[in-house]
């Protein structure tokens, strides 16, 4: 449950933050701030990851995130208000669709990589992949380039990485657990 609401965190910080700068200008409601600034904030979370990978400078990862946040909070401080929601105006059958579909989505891969007393419980997907990916986060949380999994001294050299790598940088940042982070956290957004 702690790394839970640690994850919460990261979202807000590392990936709405930074996202919600750069879309300020625009007027949008609180709604599409949240989805569209998460969205963005995954990109730049990527693009940083690469950028300060390739550059050998990983640790400045955490000044991109002090610096986006501080910005955030000092530019939000004075207009921050609470959300006004009318409730009257929500489409609660949009919302029932959403959210169940977000939950069907989400029992495909929700107790991929969860300890048992037999061992970790992977399920319903193709199982290979599945511990690939894992290494290749794991991989990536340690090194960038990242190398092959199970292929001493060979690097990564396609595109493959790219949705491991931000599961992998808040997993370095905030010290998030690999599976539930990669599987059960990161499948609700």
């Amino acid at each position: 449950m702690w790394s839970f609401l640690v994850f919460i965190f990261a979202v807000f910080t590392a990936l709405f933050m930074p996202g919600d700068i750069l879309l300020k200008k625009l007027r949008l409601t609180i709604f599409e701030r949240l989805v569209l600034g998460i969205i963005l904030g995954i990109v730049l979370l990527a693009f940083q990851g690469v950028i300060f990978g390739y550059l050998h400078i990983r640790w400045a990862t955490y000044f991109y995130l002090a610096f986006f946040g501080f910005y955030w909070l000092v530019t939000n401080f004075k207009t921050f208000s609470s959300p006004k929601i009318d409730f009257k105006k929500v489409d609660l059958i949009i919302v029932a669709t959403i959210v169940i579909g977000a939950l069907i989505q989400i029992s495909a891969v929700w107790n991929i990589g969860v300890a048992n007393q037999n061992g970790i419980w992977f399920c319903c997907r193709n199982v290979p992949d599945t511990i690939y990916h894992l290494a290749l986060t794991n991989e990536l949380t340690k090194n960038f380039p990242p190398f092959e999994p199970g292929m001493a001294g060979t690097a990564v050299h396609n595109y493959h990485y790219w949705s491991n790598l931000v599961s992998a940088e808040l997993i370095r940042v905030f010290k998030l657990p690999l599976a539930a982070t990669v599987y059960q956290y990161l499948a609700l957004l």
